[in-house]
This record gives C-alpha cells, structure tokens and sequence, in this order.
C-alpha cells in the first residue's frame, strides 16, 4: 500500500460530504490529464482514471480539507502510472508505444499548440512535474509531497523541463523560418522576369 493509500483516516471534522458520483464529476478531468502528461496514452489514462477512482472508493478515507482529497487523488494517480511504466510489459513495448502514440497524437489533436507537443515530447518525470507546476499551479514543495520527491529533485526535474522545452520550442521555431524562407525563395524563384514578362505582353 502506498503512502497516499495509507492517510490517517480522521476522527474530527471533515470537508462537506460528497458522493462518489461527485467526487469523480470533479476530478476525473485532473486525474485523466495527469495520466495522460504521464504516459502519453489516453488508453492506458483511462484505466489509470478507472483505477485511481476504485482505490478512492476502496480507501474510505476521510479529508480535512478539500485539498487534502485532491491532492491525495494526485499522488494516487502518481503511484499507478509508475506501476504501468515500470511493469514487465511497458519495458518491452515503450519504445513503439512512443512512437505509435506521438503520431497518433499529432494526428487526432492538431488544435493543440507547439508548447503542448513540446511538453509531451519530455520525459514522463519532467511531463509531470510540468504538469503539477503550471496545470495544476502546486508549488514545489507541494509537488515534492505529491510525487513523494525531495524538493531538490523537482526543482532540478522542473530546471531541467524548462531547458528542454527551450530547446524544442527554438529548434521548432527555427524550423518554421527555414520552411518559410524556403517557400518565398521558391516563390520569387518562379515569377517570370522582367524580360520575360515584356516579351509575353508583347505576344
């Protein structure tokens, strides 16, 4: 049992009641895109959400607060996607599975920006602590408890992230130019000269 799993449950107040039905209709969206920055599938984010949410029932734990719910769904949604990505069959299949899921991802979400592709083509561990810092606004030491990281280790994930998307970003960038100078080259290339266009208008 996890650390997240293992929460005292609490004998004095609680936050309001909520039913299962509620709780899920108000996180499964986090959950699901943690998954998904996680493992870059939305298969494997939607058992990891079905999961996440058959432990919560299971759990039975009681929050003081209701950040303390939320951020206890994070860390449990944490835990299961390192038990995907470290069973036998991800290690065999991980490195097609990238691949096969960047271009699908390409394919079905074009409406998504450059940073967005640029986030995903991170390593799991920097997506997300990524995640957490700008998606979820948590701060590093809340990052920290969640992944159950030293805070040293998510600043240097998030140091590390940042430098990373830099370099993607600006290399993407650079692309576009090159693409865009190629374009107009080849436009000016193909309009008709001065000569050439007196000698048609004299035709």
């Amino acid at each position: 049992m996890s650390t997240a799993e293992a929460d005292v449950r609490d004998a004095g107040t609680s936050v309001a009641a909520m039913t299962p039905e509620e709780v899920f209709a108000r996180y499964r969206a986090m959950v699901y895109q943690l998954a998904f920055a996680r493992t870059g599938s939305r298969s494997d984010a939607d058992d990891i959400l079905q999961d996440v949410f058959c432990r919560y029932l299971q759990a039975g734990v009681v929050f003081i607060e209701e950040e303390h719910r939320k951020a206890w769904l994070l860390r449990v949604a944490v835990n299961c996607c390192n038990s995907l990505m470290t069973s036998a069959w991800i290690k065999r299949v991980i490195p097609f599975h990238s691949r096969y899921a960047a271009g699908k991802l390409r394919a079905e979400i074009r409406e998504k920006s450059d940073v967005f592709y640029a986030v995903m083509a991170l390593p799991p561990a920097f997506r997300t602590t990524i995640h957490l810092y700008y998606y979820e606004n948590y701060s590093v030491a809340e990052i920290a408890a969640i992944l159950e990281q030293p805070e040293a280790t998510v600043k240097t994930h998030l140091h590390r992230a940042r430098r990373k998307l830099k370099d993607i970003l600006s290399a993407e960038n650079m692309m576009d130019e090159d693409f865009s100078a190629d374009a107009e080259a080849s436009a000016i290339d193909s309009e008709p000269q001065n000569g050439e266009k007196e000698h048609k208008e004299e035709q």
